[in-house]
């Protein structure tokens, strides 16, 4: 997938990694959601474009493994093996997994970088849409800036706890990269954030309306989100704390402002899968991640029925734009609710 325009090449990815297998699971334990500790971005030396010329379209649709977490596999407790020796072997494949992703965004950086100086917008939305940079370079300065502002504290963390890592950051997982979350944090705030999206759906704020006639209101005040609807998408999508929820109403400024930016990143991530390749060119760890990004449940879904909803998501969206009711609908409301790929004729 690449092209010459104004005689450079469209796409410039960063350097090819190693992949591995998919489980047909999106879970965080599988293999799906992590890469070996051994997928690390070769030296800065790799020229950053020796990507754009490849003939695989998969390297124009998904982000390098560098910008997930590495493979953590732990050690097993052997016969005869004295505690404190198996416990200092747990506590050294954390600190590989630990320097790998801090190598890992270290990279990211210089790649992200490296994409951002030969871009012409601050927005990326004008670049994207432009077909200066594909779906792939988009999403990894996306990830490494969002990881990048996290980094101070973790290393803070780092520093003081060593090895104990882990024990610590599971609590603290705002103050991690999500590129060095370890299962267990990607397992429980997968968790709570479902529980928290199925509380919502099944006792929706009050005044929410989702009826099309309704809808279309949006046409005379494009932009304006009722607060029944910013309390909704904001809980679904984890766009504000689980403490608000007990205590009362969030900064309607806030998660609006915050609602604002997730829609627009998924508009244009939904143009880039499109030209890009199509959902059925996702590997299998970028699928769980885009339905997150979308309010979609993943853990324990198979690998093809999150496909489904993804692929059907993209043809709501065309067909609510194209009625001239808001997207933003398919935020509030479940998958089973949507026209589907198999009923249209």
């Amino acid at each position: 997938m690449t092209s010459i325009s104004k005689g450079r090449a469209i796409y410039s990815l960063e350097p090819l990694l190693p992949r591995t297998p998919s489980s047909h699971r999106c879970h965080p334990t599988f293999t799906l959601y992590f890469y070996s500790t051994k997928s690390v971005a070769p030296a800065v030396s790799t020229p950053v474009f020796s990507r754009s010329t490849s003939k695989d379209p998969s390297l124009a649709l998904n982000p390098p493994p560098s910008t997930r977490p590495p493979l953590l596999e732990l050690p097993s407790h052997l016969p005869n093996q004295r505690a404190y020796q198996h416990y200092w072997n747990v506590g050294k494949t954390y600190g590989r997994f630990y320097f790998t992703g801090i190598r890992n965004l270290y990279q990211n950086f210089k790649s992200a970088k490296s994409i951002a100086g030969r871009l012409e917008s601050i927005s990326y939305e004008e670049d994207v849409r432009n077909g200066l940079i594909s779906r792939a370079d988009f999403n990894l300065v996306k990830r490494q800036r969002a990881d990048a502002l996290r980094m101070p504290l973790f290393l803070l963390i780092f520093a003081i706890c060593g090895e104990f890592t882990p024990l610590v950051a599971i609590f603290f997982s705002g103050a991690v990269p999500r590129t060095l979350w370890i299962p267990k944090q990607v397992q429980k705030a997968r968790k709570k954030l479902e529980a928290r999206r199925s509380e919502v759906f099944r006792n929706p704020p009050a005044g929410l309306n989702i009826d099309p006639e309704e809808a279309k209101i949006e046409k005379k005040k494009p932009g304006v989100l009722p607060t029944a609807e910013v309390l909704h998408i904001g809980r679904s999508l984890g766009l504000y704390s689980s403490l608000w929820d007990r205590i009362g109403r969030p900064p309607l400024w806030l998660v609006r402002w915050r609602i604002k930016k997730r829609l627009a990143f998924v508009e244009l991530d939904d143009f880039a899968i499109r030209r890009d390749g199509g959902v059925e060119g996702l590997e299998a760890a970028e699928v769980c991640l885009a339905a997150e990004m979308r309010g979609l449940d993943v853990l324990g879904r198979k690998e093809s029925d999150l496909r489904r909803d993804l692929s059907d998501w993209l043809l709501n969206r065309s067909r609510l734009a194209r009625q001239g009711l808001s997207t933003r609908r398919l935020y509030l409301t479940r998958p089973s609710a949507w026209t589907h790929h198999h009923a249209i004729a």
